[in-house]
């Protein structure tokens, strides 16, 4: 399941020493902008991430030279994060909700149920409020070029998950968040913190039994070997984002940092419908790779016991109860 986390550590240990200053063909100093990113291909994100390395190494001269990392040769999410935060790593794709140590209301996107379909995810995060929560990371030292669409999170495990009650008692990976840890507390689970390139073998030494994540991630990860009970509970829109480490950004040329945000955007759209297509057909090809398939259309069974999150995290914030009320009344615009 490609490198241990004794290499993977390794390697960033020397990317953190820094490349050689170099000359692009137009003579100015050449800025290296390392993107690590825990999903592998087929992803569509690794293809489109080449995409985004051709238009800014283009429009930049050469200027920017752009490193690409996927398969978690940078280790975990939250890893890659603190790197981005001690300013030892220039850039990540990462989903949204790791940042919220630093950045809380980074969480809101993951709230459960807050995302009516594809079209209400896509207007919330690239619109107004997507600028909003974006407007929070610069003081924490970290810079958003843009949010992407990572998929629907649903639930896979050992044994088969029909019901909420069946996940009661049962041991649960999550994402390293404490809002992760509190949805699948309230419902019964035992939760655990488990990093991305270790849930495979959490999975098949039955450390745990049940994890979530997209359908597209379940079959390019083959979690479908380990856990071959895939359920369509769909209670989370994955909300990740091309980040920066502030510092970098910084000392990047206006025009540049022009330049990353526009190819982001390109990015960002090109992936939303990759993701979405992608997610429908993984489910096929999970199903075709002998994993069992439980769709589960009626989700108020799934949205009713976890509706008490969005209160909990609320609390007496008025701030955050502003933007909970932004994304509900946000219309729904479909990607054009």
């Amino acid at each position: 399941m490609g490198l241990t986390m004794t290499t993977r550590r390794l390697v960033l240990g020397m990317l953190i020493a820094g490349p050689a200053l170099t000359l692009p063909a137009t003579g100015q100093a050449q800025s290296t902008l390392r993107i690590g990113t825990v999903v592998t291909a087929p992803h569509p994100a690794v293809t489109l991430m080449d995409d985004f390395k051709r238009q800014v190494e283009q429009r930049t001269g050469g200027a920017i030279n752009v490193q690409l990392y996927p398969n978690s040769q940078l280790g975990g999410e939250r890893e890659m994060a603190e790197a981005l935060k001690l300013g030892s790593l220039e850039g990540s794709l990462n989903t949204a909700t790791v940042f919220s140590t630093w950045v809380p209301i980074a969480s809101v996107f993951d709230m459960p149920f807050v995302f009516r379909d594809d079209a209400h995810a896509w207007a919330v995060y690239s619109g107004a409020v997507g600028d909003r929560v974006a407007a929070a990371f610069p003081a924490q030292g970290f810079r958003v070029l843009g949010f992407t669409l990572a998929g629907v999170r649903n639930v896979f495990a050992t044994v088969p998950i029909n019901r909420p009650e069946d996940v009661r008692g049962r041991k649960m990976r999550t994402l390293q968040s404490p809002l992760h840890l509190q949805i699948w507390s309230s419902m019964g689970a035992n939760p655990t913190p488990i990093p991305h390139p270790e849930v495979y073998n959490a999975l098949q030494t039955k450390i745990v039994e049940i994890a979530d994540n997209t359908a597209t991630n379940y079959v390019n990860e083959r979690w479908y070997e380990v856990a071959p009970h895939y359920s369509t509970t769909g209670h989370i829109y994955a909300i990740s984002g091309l980040f920066l480490s502030e510092r970098w950004y910084q000392r990047q040329k206006p025009e540049h940092q022009s330049v990353l945000k526009e190819a982001t955007q390109v990015f960002a759209r090109a992936l939303h419908k990759a993701v979405v297509d992608g997610d429908a057909e993984s489910l096929g090809k999970a199903a075709a790779l002998g994993a069992k398939v439980i769709r589960i259309d009626d989700k108020s069974a799934w949205s009713t016991p976890m509706r008490p999150i969005w209160d909990a995290w609320i609390g007496n914030d008025a701030e955050r109860r502003d933007l909970i009320q932004a994304i509900t009344s946000t219309q729904s615009a479909a990607l054009r």
